[in-house]
């Protein structure tokens, strides 16, 4: 018997922009304001020329909001914050 699975491929553009909904909603439920840095909508605003995007740039802003264990992620993934 085969075991089927129903995976879905998505493109990089996709993949990003799900990525920035994903850490919107995220930052949200915990009670964190989050700064993005370079998004998709600045080309769509024409503040930014097209190029494509491979990663979610983001500040969470306060970090004291943070847990400990989400700044030791923060820190080791993207460098310290402070």
């Amino acid at each position: 018997m085969t075991q089927r699975t129903n995976a879905t491929h998505l493109s990089v553009s996709e993949a990003v922009l799900l990525g920035h909904a994903m850490v919107s909603r995220l930052a949200e439920s915990l009670g964190v304001r989050a700064f993005f840095i370079k998004i998709p909508a600045s080309v769509l605003l024409g503040l930014r020329s097209p190029r494509t995007s491979t990663d979610v740039d983001v500040r969470p802003l306060p970090l004291s909001r943070l847990g400990e264990s989400s700044r030791r992620v923060l820190r080791a993934d993207v460098g310290t914050y402070g």
